[in-house]
C-alpha cells in the first residue's frame, strides 16, 4: 500500500519475475527510481543488467 504521500506519483506492480527469485532477497525492498526523459530511451536488456550489476554489489 502507498502511503497518501506518494499515491499520487507513484506506480504500484509487483517486481518482474526475472528479478526476484534470481537476484532479490527476503525482507529487502526495492525502490527503482527512473529519469525523465532517459530512462525510457534506454534499452530493456540495459537496464535489466544495470538493475543486476546494483543488486549484487549491494548484496555482496
Amino acid at each position: 500500500m502507498l502511503s497518501p504521500a506518494t499515491a499520487p506519483n507513484a506506480a504500484c506492480a509487483k517486481p518482474p519475475g526475472w528479478f526476484c527469485p534470481k537476484l532479490g532477497r527476503s525482507g529487502w525492498d526495492y525502490v527503482l527510481i527512473g529519469r525523465a526523459k532517459e530512462t525510457d530511451q534506454r534499452d530493456f536488456e540495459d537496464l535489466k543488467r544495470d538493475l543486476a550489476y546494483a543488486v549484487k554489489k549491494i548484496h555482496g
